[in-house]
């Protein structure tokens, strides 16, 4: 089953963060949408946003495509919290921005903001720090399912 160009360029992201060096350790998710337990943190959980199509359709097919993908890291409220996430964007920043077209699979990354904040959607409050990252990659509009 064919899936969608967007869900490879995810799955790399996912891929690097998950196998780097970062203080979340192998705490890494794709798409997490469930509680996270005081054992599971500090965690990063990656997310597609929003992908649109960028500029004109050329006659050959080929389209630009915008990804929004947010890195969302996650650590306990206590003494060090906003270090730990400091730390997890860091970290997260530099294995993301080192390959700038993240193993030939996209045209460009870029860092576009990362929003912080004390979350007690939980049990227990967790700090949460959301990085987004706009990926410019290129597909055929009759095969979205390729990356070009």
């Amino acid at each position: 089953m064919a899936v969608h160009a967007r869900t490879e360029v995810r799955d790399y992201v996912y891929g690097l963060i998950y196998n780097g060096s970062t203080a979340a350790g192998t705490d890494v998710y794709d798409s997490r949408v469930w509680p996270y337990e005081d054992d599971d943190l500090p965690a990063v959980a990656v997310y597609a946003l929003e992908d649109r199509t960028v500029g004109e359709v050329k006659a050959s097919g080929e389209v630009e495509r915008l990804l929004i993908l947010r890195v969302e890291m996650r650590a306990k409220a206590a003494s060090g919290m906003e270090d730990t996430l400091d730390q997890l964007d860091a970290e997260v920043q530099a294995l993301l921005l080192a390959d700038s077209y993240l193993g030939g699979k996209v045209k460009d990354i870029q860092h576009s903001e990362t929003a912080i904040e004390l979350s007690g959607d939980q049990e227990k409050p967790v700090g949460r720090a959301t990085a987004d990252y706009a990926i410019l990659y290129r597909i055929d509009q009759a095969a979205p399912d390729v990356l070009l």
